[in-house]
């Protein structure tokens, strides 16, 4: 597993172990340990976590099936945890700090705030869209679903332009041009490959090299080598293009998942508003906006500005 997998394992598995504590510390209710039933996992005084309790709840919260079989430290860690938030618990308890009248005021306005996103997803969750609504955001949206022009290339890279030109003479009397990248390149990553750069569009390869470079590579013919180019990295480049794919649109059957997220999405982000103002409709709502004194800042928006959805790389756009 690479290193930056490894962080996200590690990332994702300690979320699960804080939502999984607040889960379970959320649905203590003063139980006592009299009232319990099922193995004792872990106890604080008189306050218990079942193994019942434990897997229900991670049931709910388990990790992405990517991250393979639940380990045996993981659920150590979620044990630790819990026993930690319950003596803190129970200490903030001890001095009265769970009755203080900030705290029950922040726990009310957390209360409404979940109870209102519950129903906000209660709606949402009846969404779904048809085949002529994806066909229809499909073609709203064609140039979020277009392939660039895409060139394969390879290259050979020297530090001087007299090295560029040497390698060049060496190529016009028909030496081959991967071989040369292996003998001669000085970068590391691609002369075991014979100077392979893989696929690229014109923006990530301006991006990686420069104008010069993207201008030199995508004016070539099939086969064709460049002149020394100088790069973005002060060294010279011969590029060699080995294949050309012309811009082009994807079709629906190609993109179809992700037509049909970005469909889902926009529509989602419609119901939420269309079922705001019927409430809006149906309550009696008055402003009385001039009791603010007057506008210092931006003007006042009604509505939330709905946008849409933002584009997702396609090919060669990463």
């Amino acid at each position: 597993m690479k290193k930056w997998q490894k962080s996200v394992v590690i990332s994702i598995a300690s979320l699960i172990c804080i939502a999984l504590v607040v889960v379970l510390v959320v649905m203590r209710v003063e139980r006592k340990l009299s009232t319990r039933e099922g193995k004792i996992l872990a106890r604080v005084n008189d306050q218990v976590l079942t193994l019942e309790e434990f897997n229900q709840q991670f049931e709910k919260i388990k990790p992405p099936r990517d991250l393979g079989r639940f380990r045996p430290e993981m659920g150590q860690q979620i044990v630790k945890h819990w026993i930690e938030t319950e003596l803190l618990f129970q200490e903030a308890s001890r001095r009265g700090i769970d009755q203080s009248p900030d705290l029950l005021e922040k726990l009310e306005e957390v209360k409404k705030r979940m109870i209102t996103l519950m129903l906000i997803q209660e709606e949402l969750d009846k969404v779904g869209v048809s085949d002529e609504e994806i066909a229809d955001y499909f073609e709203r949206y064609q140039s979020r679903f277009r392939t660039p022009e895409m060139v394969r290339l390879r290259h050979i890279l020297v530090e001087t332009k007299e090295e560029a030109e040497e390698i060049q003479e060496r190529l016009n009397k028909g030496e081959d041009f991967e071989e040369l990248a292996r003998e001669a390149s000085t970068d590391i990553r691609t002369k075991r490959r014979g100077g392979d750069l893989s696929f690229t569009d014109r923006r990530n390869c301006q991006r990686r090299f420069g104008s010069s470079f993207a201008n030199a590579a995508f004016s070539l013919e099939k086969g064709e080598v460049s002149q020394p180019v100088r790069s973005n990295r002060g060294a010279y480049h011969l590029i060699k293009l080995e294949e050309k794919r012309q811009a082009g649109r994807q079709t629906l059957k190609e993109v179809r998942e992700r037509v049909e997220r970005g469909a889902l999405r926009e529509k989602k982000m419609k119901t939420r508003q269309e079922f705001i103002e019927s409430l809006r409709n149906k309550a009696e709502v008055e402003k009385n906006l001039e009791l603010l004194g007057p506008a210092v800042g931006p003007p006042v928006i009604e509505k939330p500005l709905v946008f849409p959805p933002e584009p997702e790389p396609g090919p060669g756009l990463k």
